[in-house]
């Protein structure tokens, strides 16, 4: 998650929704649980409630690492 935590360590400048969507997205398309698992528990940590985007993204990693 280097961008999420490049874009924390700028004064100002934090993820949004959009940047996790985003992430959860590309996570999914790679099949990559790990780092979809804690994109998605690092944005819930911080107050961010996933969208219409983020959710379907999630789900979808999830299903495909459960038919692994």
């Amino acid at each position: 998650m280097a961008l999420a935590d490049t874009m924390v360590s700028i004064e100002g400048v934090s993820p949004t929704v959009f940047t996790y969507a985003h992430l959860l997205k590309a996570y999914s398309l790679r099949a990559d649980v790990e780092e979809a698992g804690k994109a998605f528990t690092e944005m819930r940590e911080a107050g961010i409630r996933p969208n219409i985007v983020c959710a379907p993204s999630y789900i979808c990693i999830m299903i495909q690492y459960h038919y692994q």
